[in-house]
């Protein structure tokens, strides 16, 4: 069988996820470092966006569809729920994470901040937003891992987020007052498939 091929730069935060979604599944793959816009990756994606992935003639994009077919396709650990009721569930987080908590904490915050190099006040609002965020996953959290099955692709699509937002003082104040969020953190930040998927650091912005 074709080895997996994950296209995209390690530390975009959907990257670093379906890695650590075949690093929890012990699934072999190939990462093509390659910018958003990049021949590689529209060669794909449509609009340019990462992560791409190859696997043999299969070429997917979106993270979403791509962790749903890598725990389909591959053995190992399941990565989400199979019964019903657990699975709708994780989907609710999966969609909450990647279409309001995403577009806050990183498209909204960390993005200008580290790349646009933008003044600190002008992510104001994005800021408010964040601690409202954190302070639902402060209540929503109720064991080690998001779901009770333990590692989940949830924890895979969260953990990017916060360990970005945590590198800034206004996301770390955030956590810092949200002590679940906090343990959730550094525990799954811990935790292998994590370790073995996770970027180099960047420098926090000034």
């Amino acid at each position: 069988m074709a080895e997996l091929e994950i296209i995209g730069v390690p530390f975009s935060n959907f990257v670093w996820a379906v890695r650590a979604c075949c690093e929890a599944k012990g699934v072999p793959y190939t990462l093509t470092a390659a910018r958003p816009h990049s021949a590689e990756v529209t060669a794909i994606h449509p609009f340019g966006k990462i992560p791409a992935m190859r696997h043999g003639d299969v070429e997917l994009f979106e993270t979403r569809a791509i962790i749903g077919y890598i725990d389909a396709v591959f053995p190992g650990p399941k990565l989400l729920p199979q019964e019903p009721v657990a699975m709708a569930q994780a989907e609710s987080w999966l969609s909450l994470i990647n279409t309001t908590i995403d577009q806050v904490c990183m498209r909204q915050f960390i993005v200008p901040l580290v790349f646009g190099k933008v003044e600190r006040g002008a992510v104001a609002p994005a800021v408010e937003a964040l601690g409202k965020q954190v302070a639902w996953l402060e209540g929503a959290l109720a064991g080690d891992f998001a779901l009770p099955m333990g590692f989940s692709a949830v924890d895979a699509d969260l953990v990017p987020i916060l360990t970005y937002i945590n590198m800034q003082p206004e996301g770390a104040a955030a956590i810092a007052a949200a002590p679940k969020v906090a343990a959730y953190l550094q525990r799954l930040l811990a935790y292998p498939a994590m370790v073995r998927s996770a970027p180099p650091p960047r420098p926090a912005a000034a």
